[in-house]
């Protein structure tokens, strides 16, 4: 009787790079179905509990309608609280000029309106679609010279579809648009070619501009010893804030606009000149900027912080609410400090990139989930890791899964299994730690896995250093017997 020879799996004797990159697919894949059955199931409610939500289904894409609307006038702009830096009020401006005055001009109540109107809606769609585009291309070019095999192409079109660009898509916010930049940035800022490498510094100059935060990626530079195309971002990066606020107030009009109606106001007494502030410079949008974050800090299941985590134990009655404020200051500074130092130590190119990325997304204020999208780059230079090309090593692989389960909490859409419970689950959270569930698993467990990827880096980083130390340590040892011997 002849025996059959058993199957092996198609993943054993693969190298780890290939394992690391089919689990990622399976996982994916696995996850987009269930999420998919889920939310045919729940008549779309699922969908609604992933992606941003308040009650009523009301606020999709509203963060693009938004800056549009509050950038159409530009006499009355950093006066009131926005916090958009000149070149993103100069783009929104363009694009508001793009659409009928009247919803470009809207009131804030009635903003919902531009919901409605089919030429907003599209030319929202052309700009994200731009834009995930251009991600997509850029992900491509640094996968194929990394020499990822042909199923990049279905690893790029799960990255675009993964839930942090969903929900910066579904959001509409400018991110998604500064990602691009910042995307050209971390891949290609090592470039040969010299051109393609200032073009990068620029890249980052213009996603500062934007957002405003994305100019803390460009420690990288640091890190990698190019102190003087450090030097060149940060006069790009000055002058992507000063020069397009200049052409902001070259191109406002002197007279007329709201401006001219709350001046008439304000000398008539008829307004309170403690609530119109006529100030409108750069020193006001960063002074808007300052109120904004002293304004979030409180626990929400939208942040990835380490100060997060003191706002829920304060939440959760475990520290006083006091206490809670003053242990987040800490928790951020230490942090913050601990990975600007380690950032000097690492030796791959993923763990550089998210390094500085959690010295982003580490900020209370600037961490919410449609800015997991920064999270990408990382990930996608972790899949493309050259030390595991070639290698086969079962403890090296161990570990890598372990950064695999943990990114991919974060960017792969978990389904909410928990789904049949939710009546139970709602009411366990609320009457033990005082907070509401969010009833999606990425958003309750992507903090979390944020963290525990810098606390395994920080393990791996002194693992690493005190074999190193004892391997030093024994070929001297060696080295001394040899020579004792020798003189002998």
């Amino acid at each position: 009787m002849v025996k059959k020879a058993k199957q092996k799996s198609p993943l054993l004797g693969q190298s780890n790079a290939v394992i690391i990159n089919r689990l990622f697919l399976i996982a994916f894949a696995i996850c987009a179905f269930l999420s998919a059955e889920l939310a045919a199931l729940t008549r779309g409610d699922s969908l609604q509990d992933m992606f941003f939500w308040n009650d009523a289904y009301s606020d999709h894409f509203m963060d693009f309608f938004n800056t549009i609307r509050d950038s159409s006038d530009l006499t009355w702009v950093y006066q009131r609280s926005t916090i958009y830096p000149p070149l993103s009020v100069l783009l929104m401006h363009m694009f508001a000029s793009m659409i009928p005055s009247e919803l470009a001009k809207i009131p804030f109540a009635d903003r919902y309106e531009m919901q409605m109107s089919q030429i907003c809606v599209v030319l929202f769609f052309m700009v994200a679609f731009v834009s995930v585009l251009l991600l997509a291309k850029m992900i491509d070019r640094y996968m194929e010279k990394a020499g990822v095999d042909r199923w990049r192409y279905l690893l790029i079109f799960f990255l675009i579809i993964s839930f942090p660009v969903t929900y910066c898509l579904e959001r509409g916010n400018t991110s998604l648009i500064a990602l691009v930049g910042c995307a050209f940035f971390l891949f290609f800022r090592n470039s040969e070619n010299k051109v393609v490498r200032e073009l990068s510094d620029l890249a980052l100059a213009v996603a500062a501009g934007l957002k405003m935060f994305p100019a803390v990626l460009g420690i990288i530079l640091i890190y990698d010893k190019q102190y003087k195309a450090a030097a060149r971002t940060i006069v790009y990066g000055v002058a992507a804030i000063l020069l397009p606020y200049l052409l902001v107030k070259l191109i406002t009009p002197e007279t007329g606009g709201l401006a001219s109606q709350i001046e008439a106001g304000l000398a008539s007494g008829e307004l309170d000149p403690e609530v119109y502030n006529t100030d409108g410079s750069v020193g006001r949008l960063f002074t808007n900027l300052l109120k904004w974050a002293n304004k979030r800090s409180y626990f929400t299941f939208n942040s990835t912080s380490a100060a997060n985590i003191a706002y829920f134990l304060g939440n959760a009655n475990v520290i006083s609410s006091e206490s809670a404020q003053t242990f987040g200051i800490v928790l951020f500074l230490v942090t913050e400090a601990i990975a600007l130092i380690a950032g000097f130590f690492c030796k791959k190119e993923w763990q550089k990139i998210f390094i500085v990325c959690y010295l982003m997304l580490n900020v209370h204020a600037v961490a919410m989930f449609y800015t997991l999208i920064y999270v990408i780059p990382a990930f996608v230079a972790f899949l493309c890791d050259p030390s595991r090309k070639n290698k086969r090593s079962k403890k090296a692989l161990s570990l890598d899964i372990v950064y695999l389960i943990l990114f991919g909490i974060q960017i792969i859409p978990l389904p909410y299994i928990l789904r049949p419970f939710q009546n139970y689950v709602d009411a366990f959270i609320f009457v033990n730690f005082n907070v509401l569930s969010p009833n999606n698993l990425n958003q309750s467990l992507s903090c979390i896995a944020f963290q525990l990827i810098f606390v395994v880096l920080l393990i791996e980083w002194i693992a690493t250093a005190l074999k190193e130390k004892k391997r030093n340590k024994n070929a001297a040892k060696k080295k001394d017997l040899e020579k004792t011997a020798v003189m002998a």
